[in-house]
Parts: C-alpha cells; sequence; structure tokens
C-alpha cells in the first residue's frame, strides 16, 4: 500500500489535474497530454522541427485536437525557423528558376559585382522580412481563432497562438523545400 502509486486524475479535454474544463470531449479521446515534438527534449533541432511541420500537415486533425496549453515562447521559435526555412527554400527555388530560363544570368551574376550585391541584399531583406510577415500573419489568425472561442464561451486562452505559431509548419512542409524533403523522406505519393 505505501509503496503503490496512485493514479493521476486529469481534465479529458485539456490534460490537466487542476482543470474545470465543461467542454465535452468524444468518448475515444484518452486525456493523456500529447507532447509536441518540438517541445521534447532530447533529438536535433531539425528532427523536431521537421516532426512537428509534418504533424501539422499531414495529421492536422489529431495534432491540433491535442495541442496541450503552454507558452507561446517554444511555438514562437518553431514558426521563426519554420518560416526561415520555407522562405530559403522559395528564393532557392526562384533562384534556380530564374537560371534556368535565363541561362546568361548565372554567368552574369559570377562577372557583376554590383549584380551580386542587389541579389544578396534582397535576399539578406527579403527572407527575414518574408519570414517576420508569415509569423505575424499565423500568429494573428491563432489570436484570431481565440478570440472566436471566447465569444461562444471558451474560458482557455493562448492556444489560439500555439496553434497559429505551429500553422506555420503547413509553409515548410508544403513549399518546395518541404515537398521535395517530403518527396525524398516519405516517397513521391506522400
Amino acid at each position: 500500500e505505501l509503496s503503490e502509486v496512485p493514479a493521476a486524475v486529469v481534465c479529458a479535454t485539456c490534460g490537466l489535474p487542476e482543470c474545470d474544463c465543461e467542454t465535452d470531449r468524444a468518448s475515444s479521446f484518452s486525456g493523456v497530454v500529447a507532447i509536441v515534438p518540438w517541445e521534447r527534449p532530447g533529438g536535433t533541432v531539425l528532427s523536431r522541427l521537421w516532426a512537428t511541420a509534418k504533424l501539422a500537415t499531414l495529421s492536422p486533425e489529431p495534432f491540433f485536437s491535442a495541442l496541450p496549453p503552454g507558452g507561446a515562447a517554444a511555438p514562437l521559435a518553431f514558426g521563426v525557423l519554420a518560416e526561415a526555412l520555407a522562405a530559403l527554400g522559395l528564393c532557392a527555388t526562384f533562384g534556380a528558376l530564374a537560371i534556368l530560363v535565363l541561362p546568361a544570368l548565372g554567368a552574369e551574376l559570377l562577372a557583376n559585382v554590383e549584380l551580386r550585391g542587389l541579389v544578396l541584399r534582397a535576399v539578406c531583406w527579403g527572407v527575414p522580412a518574408l519570414t517576420l510577415a508569415m509569423v505575424l500573419l499565423h500568429a494573428a489568425h491563432g489570436v484570431a481563432l481565440d478570440a472566436a472561442a471566447r465569444r461562444e464561451g471558451s474560458r482557455q486562452t493562448g492556444r489560439g497562438l500555439r496553434f497559429g505559431l505551429y500553422a506555420c509548419g503547413w509553409d515548410l512542409v508544403t513549399l518546395p523545400l518541404g515537398l521535395l524533403l517530403l518527396m525524398f523522406t516519405d516517397g513521391p505519393l506522400a
């Protein structure tokens, strides 16, 4: 009797022991809090990023319905990194397409210092600007979801913002760099 640990009782909606949620959940919901791969300890940053982005994109309903409450720092870091890689992938794709369509562009880039500087400045300003814009758009979407949920009677806050920031993974997986990586990791049918 003294060596056994009693079972923990947690809310079936959010998984917290001290919660008093009144939202009905399907009886198949386990009540076990799923940990987002990005927030798990261990593993490399890129493997956790890719696992989270794939879950958010390819299995959005189970991923987002089990999204636990938490702070915004981890999802913000995820969103910034996902969007930065997506923007870099877009730059690489457009650059490769430009060189395919205009073969003389490659030689001109090698010979013209001013053109190289212009392209470098455009990438150095464009990638962070696009990253910031996309993270802000996803965050605004999440905040709007939170506001709509509060109008409908929800007492939970912050989940919408977490949703919006983890939704940045959609851009990573569905833009050229992610599609290429997905094709190599999961096959062309994925």
